[in-house]
């Protein structure tokens, strides 16, 4: 039996979208980890997962789509990319993504059995979810924090701010980096390129932060650390959506990975096809999800914004809105946009 969305979130099967945004709110305040700090190592676990839990309720019901499938198929029906064919083993993308160079608990290119499910989980009695990470869980949370404070008054989390500058999990709490536009937010998803330790190019890390100082990110790989240069990360990115090919059949689905191809100025998606082959396309046919920081290129209106970083807050028709590090936001069309933070030339 899959997870009950509905449930998870305290809300019922006919809720409306704000009944659902609310009961999200509350669950995630209810079982956020820093509530649960001081409790004991099953009890902070038990906090861990339900968290991630209310994130993956939301994300799914908050999205028609994905909403009328698990409706009609369940989470089994995510998992299988809702009867429509999902993406099977084997392939990969060519020259890297090696097994393993994902972190732990991501799903990775060229792993065993390719890129199969939206979501999925283990089946322990929480429901650990390896496609789900708490990083993500905990960038959802703070986009609800991120247009004014949607939990204020409630009992506990007075400091929302200081709250999320402490998200952590064991130990001692570090101090998380400032949340900017135009940086990479701890947890995302990099594959590393133009290194001149070439056994290096290629490997998938996630960013722990950023030093404001000597601009550069840390970035975890395999378990060990190490200060990357930004123009030397490739974001991966998650839920890419393909819009306005000739392939009908591929308009409207999300990718369960992609990556920009700096050689060839296009994007690689996996995830897409049933032999889960790996699809080449422009970036005018590639929307982007919100969050993804990216860099203007080859905008000839406004030449001076060309090599500016990022943050996409808005995707509509054929244009993102881009909040730039000093507040100011520009309309871009899809075209006009990288994941990559730095053209080849500066490798």
């Amino acid at each position: 039996m899959g997870k009950d969305f509905y449930a998870i979130l305290g809300v019922s099967r006919k809720a409306t979208p704000e009944e659902i945004k609310k009961g999200y709110r509350k669950m995630a305040v209810k079982w956020h980890p820093d509530k649960h700090s001081s409790g004991s190592d099953a009890e902070k676990a038990e906090a861990e997962e339900k968290f991630k839990d209310c994130a993956m309720a939301y994300e799914v019901l908050s999205d028609a789509e994905k909403r009328r499938i698990y409706d009609q198929y369940g989470e089994e029906g995510l998992q299988a990319g809702g009867g429509s064919g999902g993406a099977g083993g084997g392939g990969g993308f060519p020259g890297g993504f090696p097994t393993g160079g994902f972190p732990a608990g991501m799903n990775g290119f060229g792993g065993p059995g390719g890129v199969k499910v939206v979501f999925s989980t283990n089946g322990s009695g929480m429901g650990g979810m390896s496609g789900f990470s708490a990083s993500h869980a905990d960038d959802l949370f703070r986009s609800f924090f991120s247009n004014g404070d949607p939990f204020a008054g409630m009992h506990g989390f007075d400091d929302m701010s200081d709250l999320l500058h402490r998200r952590a999990r064991g130990g001692t709490r570090p101090k998380r980096a400032r949340s900017q536009n135009d940086i990479l937010p701890n947890g995302c998803v990099v594959r590393l390129e133009g290194l001149n330790n070439g056994s290096m190019n290629g490997l998938v890390g996630e960013v722990e932060l950023f030093d404001d100082a000597r601009r550069r990110y840390q970035v975890k790989v395999n378990g060990t650390s190490s200060s990357i240069k930004p123009e030397n990360l490739n974001q991966v990115v998650a839920g890419a959506t393909v819009v306005g090919t000739s392939q009908l059949e591929l308009n409207g689905r999300q990718a369960a990975q992609a990556v920009f191809d700096r050689s060839k100025g296009r994007y690689l998606l996996e995830g897409l096809t049933a032999g889960n082959g790996v699809i080449s396309l422009k970036p005018t046919n590639v929307r982007l999800p919100v969050e993804t920081r990216v860099m203007i290129q080859g905008l000839q209106s406004r030449p001076d914004l060309n090599g500016a970083v990022g943050k996409i807050e808005e995707a509509s028709h054929d244009r993102y809105t881009i909040g730039l590090r000093d507040g100011t936001q520009v309309k871009v069309k899809f075209g006009c946009v990288t994941t990559c933070l730095a053209p080849s030339s500066n490798l």
